[in-house]
């Protein structure tokens, strides 16, 4: 992974991109590199410096697909089905998740 990316981001955006998952942040720097016809992470980098629609399109590229988990009813029936057996199961009254 880029550390000069890394370094954008967290100057930025103030998040720790090793959070975002190494393969989704690399994923991302091929695709810009490629959309914007760059040869390497170090002149992306440079791009994300000067030009601040670019760098929305690159966090938006890394930080979106994490909050589709918020989009859909699944994943909170999921947690509701789960928190519900659990205090059946140990006759708790809270329970943290």
């Amino acid at each position: 992974m880029s550390v000069e990316i890394n370094k954008i981001l967290h100057e930025k955006i103030g998040v720790v991109p090793d959070t975002l998952g190494f393969r989704n942040v690399e994923r991302a720097i091929e695709q810009s590199v490629l959309r914007l016809s760059l040869n390497s992470a170090s002149e992306l980098a440079e791009v994300l410096k000067n030009d601040r629609k670019e760098l929305q399109n690159f966090v938006e590229m890394i930080v979106v697909p994490e909050t589709w988990f918020f989009r859909d009813i699944e994943p909170f029936a999921f947690i509701r089905n789960f928190a519900i057996d659990f205090k059946i199961k140990y006759g708790l009254s809270l329970i943290h998740i």
